[in-house]
């Protein structure tokens, strides 16, 4: 998991998970390409069981669809 911090001069966190202990992995709807297949390609190395999805948002309402 990557966390950014809202403190400045810090770069943001990376914490890392037995590989048994991550289902999935949730990424945001803007994402670069470039990013999305760098992330896909750690997660098939490092966590191979958890399923790459997509948070959308859903039009006119406060709800976030995962994909």
């Amino acid at each position: 998991m990557i966390a950014q911090t809202d403190q400045h001069n810090m770069e943001p966190l990376a914490i890392s998970f037995p590989p048994e202990a991550v289902k999935s992995v949730i990424l945001g709807e803007l994402i670069s390409p470039e990013n999305r297949a760098l992330i896909e390609k750690i997660a098939a190395d490092k966590y191979p069981a958890a399923e790459v999805r997509t948070a959308r948002r859903e039009l006119f309402t406060y709800t976030l669809k995962v994909e």
